[in-house]
């Protein structure tokens, strides 16, 4: 277990997975420290070039997950400057390790920076181009866990879209949310990705709210 003795704290890829199960429950602040703490220990494994405290060697895409990870708390946190740094640093070093199993990780939460309206830099064109590059990496080599999430951000990004727009956008804009949203639900229903039903639960949520508000200001003109 990658573990330092004498602290409660994990690293390397478990601490990842570790912190990734504590977003989900909206622990930020805990997951900032332990992402710290994490990147410490890599950042310092690296510049030795030598395992740390003898369990496995550590590397660069030790110090991107952990970069990966301060982004995605920042990003839940409303930081949205801290989450730009922390989530472009993660996606170079991930290009530079060359993980494909791992790339679509970073690229998913930097398009949820880049379509969040709240963001004062939001850049949709930007997000739809690290979509589609998570799709082209996932969807030729069967990677059913990231397309899912990609169905699901790609669904995010479009509601983005629509309400940026104000009211602009096309119907057949709603019928391709639809769309994804339902390749999602598809997928999880057949992968068992389970942890990611409230989700598309909020998701179809949203949509129907929208279709609803749609039909009444079409029955009012």
């Amino acid at each position: 277990m990658m573990q330092e003795p004498g602290s409660s704290f994990l690293y390397s890829r478990l601490g990842f997975h570790y912190c990734d199960f504590l977003l989900a429950q909206n622990k930020v602040q805990e997951v900032i420290r332990r992402g710290k703490y994490a990147l410490k220990i890599s950042l310092e494994a690296q510049k030795n070039d030598k395992p740390y405290t003898g369990v496995s060697a550590m590397g660069l895409l030790d110090v991107a997950l952990d970069r990966l990870t301060l982004g995605r708390a920042y990003l839940q946190q409303g930081n949205f400057s801290e989450a730009s740094q922390w989530l472009n640093q993660a996606v170079n070093d991930l290009y530079k390790e060359g993980s494909q199993d791992d790339l679509p990780r970073g690229l998913l939460a930097r398009a949820a920076l880049l379509r969040d309206i709240r963001n004062p830099n939001r850049d949709f064109a930007r997000a739809r181009q690290d979509l589609q590059e998570v799709y082209d990496i996932a969807e030729p080599s069967g990677m059913r866990l990231h397309l899912t999430d990609y169905h699901l951000e790609m669904a995010r990004l479009l509601l983005a879209e629509r309400e940026d727009s104000v009211g602009s956008f096309s119907g057949n804009g709603m019928h391709t949310i639809q769309e994804h949203a339902a390749q999602a639900a598809k997928l999880i229903e057949e992968t068992g990705y389970k942890r990611r039903l409230p989700e598309l639960q909020e998701l179809q949520h949203k949509i129907s709210a929208i279709a609803a508000n749609d039909t009444g200001l079409n029955t009012q003109c």
